[in-house]
């Protein structure tokens, strides 16, 4: 089956962009869009060939890169180099299906965190707190995410109809509706990145340089930007180091009410069966991933049961960092807290 970008010629599509002659190699790229690394006289570039099909969601994606360019973060974040002679950030380039949207954006220089390096991960958490406190006050025209799994990928449009996750993973999915209800009406809400993976942030130096990729980033329950992180620290083998430096790097940067600090295990698994439903749905458009499904739901299960054990040291821990991070917490931004 031919990917989404079969048939694209990064060397052509550059022409749009007024860049010939440049080296161009593939970079790692994520699970919805391909990119390359150019070197081109005029300087570094990713050349980033989306997936999605919609203009409007990538309309939304550059224009609040726009905003954040004025945010005085300190790290990088995506910043699109306009085609030649166009007014837009972005062009659409064939491929041999559809058109797709390509843009071109600065490189941002860096590595990659590794599963095993705790310090990275508090600083990184630390960024993703700063940029949260930049989103605040910010507006999007991507639609609001509700909570509701069902509206997680087109072709999951239910939650009766889950076979291919077996009765575990089903039952999984499920037990999840009243913990999405709960980030569905968690308070504050306000923009989140949405994706803090290790594949979205760069370091050099021992800080971070950049944080990459906002294509979910949307309204959300503000606790849900570090819920998600939480996710993602628990899905590695280095979860029983990783989950402490995760929320001390974050609540050192950014106060969270005790209510959504109480909801953080539970938003955690919520995202589990989030994703679940995302791979169900790139599962039944035909794109296959080299772990099965039932993988997945096993993963999911585990990390339920863990939680179950320890979410009660999690909110614990959580309280007394964002405690005694108040006093020494510099003004970054907008913050609120009920307790």
């Amino acid at each position: 089956m031919r990917g989404p970008g079969a048939g694209f010629d990064p060397a052509e599509a550059l022409r749009t962009w007024g860049i010939v002659g440049a080296a161009i190699s593939p970079s790692s790229s994520g699970l919805n869009n391909e990119s390359w690394f150019v070197d081109a006289a005029s300087g570094e570039y990713v050349l980033r060939l989306y997936a999605v099909g919609p203009s409007a969601a990538v309309e939304a994606e550059h224009a609040l890169l726009a905003r954040l360019r004025s945010a005085g973060l300190p790290f990088a974040t995506p910043r699109p180099v306009g085609p030649v002679g166009s007014p837009a950030t972005w062009a659409w380039i064939a491929t041999l299906g559809e058109p797709r949207a390509a843009a071109l954006f600065e490189r941002i220089r860096g590595a990659h965190p590794d599963d095993a390096d705790v310090a990275a991960v508090e600083t990184a958490a630390e960024a993703f707190a700063q940029l949260d406190v930049a989103l605040a006050v910010m507006s999007t025209d991507r639609p609001a995410f509700t909570g509701r799994i069902e509206t997680v990928h087109p072709l999951v449009p239910d939650l009766e109809h889950l076979g291919e996750l077996g009765p575990d993973g089903a039952a999984f999915v499920r037990r999840m509706r009243g913990a999405s209800e709960l980030r569905g009406s968690l308070q504050p809400r306000q923009i989140i990145h949405g994706d803090f993976a290790f594949g979205n942030i760069l370091l050099g130096g021992g800080r971070v340089t950049g944080i990459l990729d906002f294509e979910v980033a949307t309204e959300d329950a503000r606790a849900a930007e570090l819920g998600v992180a939480l996710r993602l620290v628990l899905s590695k083998s280095t979860r029983e180091r990783l989950w402490q430096p995760l929320l001390r790097g974050y609540l050192r940067a950014a106060q969270l009410s005790a209510t959504e600090i109480d909801a953080l295990p539970t938003i955690a698994l919520q995202h589990d069966a989030v994703v679940l439903a995302w791979w169900l749905g790139r599962f039944r458009s035909g794109l296959r991933d080299i772990r099965p499904l039932t993988q997945r739901v096993a993963e999911a299960l585990d990390r339920e049961r863990w939680l179950a054990d320890q979410g009660p040291a999690i909110v614990a821990e959580a309280r007394r960092l964002s405690s005694s991070a108040t006093a020494d917490r510099r003004p970054y931004g907008p913050m609120a807290s009920d307790g």
